[in-house]
């Protein structure tokens, strides 16, 4: 993607360079790079921004480069920048749907705004990929491209709830075609190891995996912009504590055992509830899932085991949470 400003002899180019990540570099008419980006690793596409250089030629035509550290808040865009010694070389305070009022007192310039955003000068809106973003409405100045694929608004931004939810490419859905290979090869692999572990014989057929990642949810990473993320649980996880009543030899007799490993599920056990829990619920080695019974005191203790009589239901929300087979 180019832009050119200005008119006559003061007319200029620059080109922007778009990796998997997001922009990675600004490019002149000369071919050389005035800026460039650093993302966190495995961030969604446009977000968690780490980092952008200034490249200036200096005397002698030897390249000079000047690293701005970028501090983002919780919606992934930048509103603070540091220098190597830490100190502040770009501020900034933003409303949640984008409008922003630099610092005057900054030294340099950042144009990374929300997601998968870049401020354009020019116009006083945010390039979007697909669109432009007015900050000052919320809302798109072009239709959504996927039409009402997302919903009847087709110029609103996010579902209208940028706390919660963002919108990187400008569409609801982004297509990205090697995300959505990657989604089958890792659905292969993933079912592969699973039915190693659980020595099943029939994992699901790569026509399976194909259907299961026609749900871009599952290849986007859209967990990371708030879709498909489920509501975390807030309070203190109980403290492990064993019952004596399903301890082998002293145990009642309707109670499950006591497995060996449940201490160490309960490590990774989930709530049974993001309100209130009154269960937590682990998934062991072999793919059986235990139940933990919070106690008054604090505490939590194993209360049985879903492959062992008389068994239980799994809550829907501890199987996503879990990501079990449904």
């Amino acid at each position: 993607m180019s832009k050119t400003t200005g008119q006559g002899a003061q007319q200029t180019t620059t080109w922007y360079l778009y990796s998997d990540e997001g922009l990675v570099e600004e490019i002149n008419a000369a071919g050389q790079t005035t800026k460039s980006y650093g993302w966190q690793a495995d961030s969604g596409w446009g977000t968690a921004p780490l980092w952008q250089t200034e490249h200036n030629s200096g005397a002698q035509g030897q390249a000079q480069t000047q690293t701005h550290w970028l501090h983002t808040d919780h919606l992934e865009r930048p509103l603070v920048a540091s220098d190597s010694s830490g100190a502040a070389t770009w501020q900034a305070l933003a409303e949640s749907f984008g409008q922003t009022w630099v610092n005057s007192t900054s030294r340099t310039e950042v144009n990374i705004r929300l997601p998968g955003q870049y401020w354009d000068a020019e116009s006083g809106r945010h390039y979007n990929q697909q669109r432009y973003y007015d900050p000052q409405t919320g809302r798109y100045m072009q239709s959504d491209p996927l039409g009402l694929y997302d919903g009847i608004n087709t110029y609103g931004y996010a579902y209208q709830n940028p706390l919660s939810y963002s919108d990187p490419t400008g569409e609801a859905v982004p297509a990205i075609v090697w995300s959505y290979a990657r989604c089958v090869a890792k659905c292969k692999v993933s079912d592969a190891l699973r039915a190693a572990i659980q020595s099943e014989c029939d994992p699901r057929t790569l026509g399976d995996c194909a259907l299961e990642c026609l749900n871009p949810l599952k290849w986007l990473k859209l967990d990371k912009f708030g879709f498909n993320k489920l509501p975390r649980y807030q309070g203190p996880k109980p403290k492990y504590h064993v019952n004596q009543a399903h301890v082998r030899l002293r145990r009642a007799n309707d109670k499950t055992p006591l497995p060996a490993d449940a201490e160490d599920v309960y490590k990774r056990a989930v709530p049974g509830d993001p309100k209130n829990p009154k269960h937590w619920y682990g998934l062991n080695s072999k793919g059986d899932v235990y139940r933990f019974s919070s106690g008054n005191d604090g505490t939590a203790h194993f209360s049985g085991s879903k492959n062992i009589p008389p068994g239980f239901v799994t809550p829907p929300y501890v199987r996503d949470r879990l990501r079990l087979k449904k």
